[in-house]
């Protein structure tokens, strides 16, 4: 018996919406799979001016983080700052519950050749994540870098 036209249809429909299925149920199941539905970015914390960012690390009071890749923290970095990529974030929010109290001033900053979009995106998930004194430093390192202020490479200290 030869196909008809509403059966190919049916059929057509049933391989779309079955491998649309098992994509989901392996995307559910995968450990890093892609959100299904893109939760709205955090709004970023208050901004902190370049004095106000050197008055706070001249006195020891914030804990800087870096919001930048890796790469580009090894290559230099504001001195002490703790390196915390934004799309890496949730990789770190142990390590970071242990070392810095969620009382305490926390300034993130990147690369104003970026706009410091991830320093942004940072400082809102971090007062989600329930720190309350969370500043982000727009002029980012390399103002800091220009102005001559305590900077260094490598590795986290």
């Amino acid at each position: 018996m030869r196909p008809t036209f509403a059966s190919s249809i049916a059929a057509a429909l049933l391989i779309v919406f079955g491998g649309a299925a098992l994509g989901l149920i392996a995307n559910a199941a995968a450990p890093k799979g892609i959100p299904v539905v893109t939760p709205p970015l955090p709004a970023a914390a208050p901004e902190i001016s370049f004095e106000d960012a050197w008055a706070a690390f001249d006195d020891g009071s914030a804990v800087f983080i870096d919001s930048r890749p890796m790469e580009e923290y090894r290559d230099g970095h504001i001195a002490g700052a703790l390196c915390v990529p934004y799309d890496d974030r949730k990789d770190h929010v142990e390590s970071l519950r242990r070392e810095v109290p969620r009382d305490r001033l926390v300034i993130a900053y990147c690369d104003a050749a970026d706009e410091c979009e991830s320093s942004k995106r940072l400082s809102g998930w971090l007062l989600i994540q329930g720190w309350k004194d969370v500043r982000y430093f727009a002029e980012g390192y390399a103002a800091w870098r220009d102005a001559g202020l305590p900077v260094t490479e490598g590795e986290q200290p």
